[in-house]
């Protein structure tokens, strides 16, 4: 999530800026370092053979509301759920930066640590 919008799957990334480039880009390049539990990714299997990878945004007491990559959002019934495994790692791919390169990845850092009032005027 950046500016309110987004899938939230992670920490939001303006709180993740404030923070600093340095500890953002540490996040980006190792981002199972550290996991706060809600954002740990499950895999779910159910009696009919479905599967079900991502983040338990909600629980009730008859299901699981799972959101997962490309703003996926399946709603699971408790009773037809056979197993859940906690991998205790993050949704976010390892390695996925090396793709950016290292000028591309430098400016998606500046680009999420820039003070707000820069990000509003660059977005006009």
């Amino acid at each position: 999530v950046l500016h309110g919008e987004g899938n939230k799957l992670a920490p939001d990334l303006d709180f993740m800026a404030k923070a600093g480039p340095y500890k953002l880009l540490e996040n980006v390049v190792n981002p199972n370092q550290v996991i706060a539990p809600e954002y740990f990714s499950y895999t779910i299997e159910t009696s009919d053979l479905s599967t079900f990878v991502g983040v338990i945004a909600k629980e009730t007491a008859t299901e699981l509301l799972v959101k997962g990559p490309n703003r996926e959002e399946h709603v699971v019934a408790r009773a037809d759920i056979s197993t859940i495994t906690c991998t205790e790692k993050t949704l976010m791919p390892i390695g996925w930066e090396e793709s950016l390169g290292d000028q591309k990845l430098a400016d998606l850092v500046a680009f999420i640590t820039r003070p707000v009032k820069e990000k509003i005027a660059a977005e006009r």
